[in-house]
């Protein structure tokens, strides 16, 4: 610390201004992650005020899929579990009423299949950007 103008008021030095300006922007409340975590990288995400875990749905025997004792184990940490499905939507072409309500009955499905609480959300993903000839004139 440094002392202001009067000489009786401390002020963040330089390098201090810094650190906090870094740490605010560190103070991030939640992860994303494709693939299973252990128990002691959940609890370090915990300990580093993490609030949720984003998880995903896909299919039950798939490597991203979120499994039960995995949603256990972040709910236990006292982290939520931010559920996401994704079955690979890469072009304009995959999208579709059907194909909607399709993955809709499937993330459902595996909410149940997870142990998710009724009337919480599930997310779902668009993986491409989309150029102007697939949005509608």
């Amino acid at each position: 610390m440094e002392l202001g103008a009067g000489g009786d008021e401390e002020k963040p030095s330089n390098n201090e201004s810094k650190l906090e300006n870094s740490q605010k922007i560190r103070n991030i409340l939640g992860y994303d992650f494709a693939v299973k975590k252990s128990e002691k990288q959940l609890a370090t995400l915990k300990k580093k005020n993490g609030k949720f875990v984003g998880r995903y749905y896909y299919k039950k025997d798939s490597w991203k899929q979120l499994q039960p004792s995995e949603a256990q184990l972040i709910s236990n940490l006292g982290m939520d579990v931010l559920a996401i499905f994704e079955s690979n939507p890469t072009s304009a072409d995959y999208f579709s009423f059907e194909k909607g309500l399709d993955d809709c009955k499937k993330a459902v499905d595996l909410g149940k299949y997870v142990g998710q609480p009724t009337q919480s959300a599930i997310y779902f993903t668009v993986d491409y950007n989309p150029s102007d000839e697939d949005y509608p004139k």
